[in-house]
């Protein structure tokens, strides 16, 4: 018989789900903690027991996927994607891509 997950499991789960939703708006742990009513520090750590990742890198992950995918498969102006991302500004977005690519956006769209 299959155990049931853990409690740790079902709010990594949650937060993923949250993530899922929310990546392209809202990048703070405390925002997903307040969704989870708990708070940041603890969720950081569940976080980080259960999968061996941290928050950010789970939320920076997202947020990468789709801007691949929207550099990729749309036709979308960088700028756009930017705002489509809520991003401060395309420099933020070029910082962020560069850091986790080793490539600016339009070198990967090509």
């Amino acid at each position: 018989m299959p155990r049931k997950p853990g409690h740790h499991k079902v709010i990594l789960e949650r937060f993923l789900d949250l993530v899922v939703e929310y990546h392209d708006r809202e990048r703070g742990m405390a925002f997903y903690a307040s969704k989870l009513c708990i708070t940041p520090k603890y969720l950081s750590s569940i976080i980080r027991s259960v999968s061996g990742r941290s928050g950010p890198e789970w939320i920076d992950s997202y947020v990468l996927l789709e801007a691949k995918n929207m550099l990729k498969y749309t036709d979308m102006p960088i700028k756009q994607i930017v705002a489509a991302l809520h991003f401060d500004n395309p420099s933020t977005f070029f910082k962020f891509f560069r850091a986790h690519t080793g490539m600016t956006p339009s070198e990967f769209r090509g």
